[in-house]
């Protein structure tokens, strides 16, 4: 009966993306770690932390660009999966929609030349750095996880990624090429965007289809932006919770500390890998079945994992490593991942509480205004910096306020609404 039952959940198609998610994520983080070292021998710090601000300067036009699609678009297109129709309306006004919020973007970039004066002073780099934003409109990753096709979603990445690795070997080598990482990085994701895009159309075009099929339908259009806005706006306050702590590290102590941020940052991503394919995987599902067992059997096995890996954290032998301990930011960079690493643990509940609990049964409100309550307590305490002293670890700590202030508001949603039975 056991064989017979994990034959069963092998075979099964949540595994079967659980499988491809989990490519997918170790692909999309570790290969940063990978690149990181080089990167900093090649470049050193300070030009290194030039392209990770002018990198998180642009994640903000990418929010942008994706709006929300993420959790709308993904939504929409699970619940007409079985119709081909509608399927391929969807995906076509989105598309469109995401290529008037690029120009839209870049508009926000030409303003920002005028008023930021890193963008001024490093004009060339943050326009090669908004490449991987055009990849990014060609890239239809909320459809692949609305039909539970993470095959594709996979192999995009890795196309962009590994492609990315290779010729960043073969053509970084010392500072005078920082501006080729950008652009390499935003040339690999169209290249792997371009792959994604063709199995999307091969999918939903019709032989009967022509090209005024093609042209946008406004009304659609003009519907898809106002029920993602909310999404767009708890997005917007997601990237500012990942990357407002990066740009005030900037501002307040040098690039050279940006990249020691980054590193944690990166190391605490590949630790979130499974807490987010845990959740991303059964969302489609749920979204069909409102079946909420399936999320707490979900939330439990990513809070054991949590727990596994900041105990990892507090017990690694940091100290004992020549290459971490000859750092003269390594008592920073120790103690920063100390208190990243316990945000692990509060990652489960902002997930679980969050799209798989408040999202599926409507209450997209809530749930946006919880992300977006959580970045405005992050902005606040961030702003401390401004006009007091302050350490990175300070930032760490921003976070962890930020989950649980996240957390407490899901938390009286959810009691409020009865949802958690």
């Amino acid at each position: 009966m056991l064989n017979t039952s994990l034959g069963k959940a092998l075979k099964s198609k949540l595994f079967e993306n659980f499988s491809y998610l989990t490519a997918l994520q170790l692909v999309n983080v570790i290969i940063p770690l990978v690149i990181y070292p080089y990167l900093i021998i090649r470049l050193g710090g300070e030009v290194y932390g030039k392209i990770i601000y002018a990198t998180s300067l642009n994640a903000y036009l990418l929010v942008i660009v994706n709006y929300g699609f993420d959790i709308s678009a993904i939504k929409n297109i699970a619940e007409n999966k079985a119709d081909k129709k509608i399927l391929f309306q969807i995906f076509k006004n989105i598309l469109w929609a995401k290529f008037f919020l690029l120009i839209g973007s870049y508009i926000i970039l030409l303003i920002a030349v005028f008023t930021i004066p890193f963008v001024r002073e490093n004009l060339i780099l943050c326009l090669v750095s908004t490449i991987v934003t055009i990849g990014e409109l060609f890239f239809p990753r909320w459809y692949f996880l609305g039909t539970e096709q993470l095959k594709f979603t996979t192999v995009s990445v890795v196309i962009a990624k590994v492609s990315s690795l290779f010729f960043l070997f073969l053509f970084v080598h010392s500072k005078q090429d920082f501006l080729l990482v950008p652009i390499i990085m935003g040339v690999g994701t169209i290249i792997g965007s371009m792959f994604s895009i063709k199995q999307a159309v091969n999918e939903l075009w019709d032989k009967h289809q022509n090209l005024n099929s093609l042209k946008p339908n406004y009304k659609t259009i003009s519907l898809f932006l106002k029920e993602g806005f909310s999404f767009f706006l708890s997005r917007g306050f997601v990237v500012i919770r990942e990357r407002a702590g990066i740009l005030i590290i900037g501002e307040l102590f040098g690039f050279r500390e940006v990249s020691v941020f980054d590193l944690i940052q990166k190391i605490i991503k590949v630790l979130t890998i499974p807490l987010d394919m845990i959740n991303t995987v059964i969302f489609p599902r749920v979204a069909k079945t409102k079946n909420l067992k399936l999320v707490k059997k979900g939330a439990t096995v990513a809070l054991f994992i949590a727990a596994f890996f900041y105990f990892i954290i507090l017990f690694f032998p940091f100290d004992d490593i020549e290459i971490f301990k000859s750092n003269p930011l390594f008592t920073t960079s120790l103690d920063l991942l100390y208190i990243l690493g316990f945000g692990l643990l509060l990652q489960v509940f902002v997930y679980f509480f969050g799209n798989t609990v408040l999202v599926i049964f409507g209450y997209n409100k809530e749930f946006n205004f919880t992300v977006i309550f959580g970045g405005i307590i992050y902005l606040i305490c961030l702003s401390y910096g401004f006009v007091g002293e302050i350490t990175i670890n300070w930032i760490g700590y921003s976070t962890l306020i930020s989950y649980l202030c996240i957390i407490l508001t899901r938390i009286y949603y959810i009691n409020k609404y009865r949802l958690w039975k």
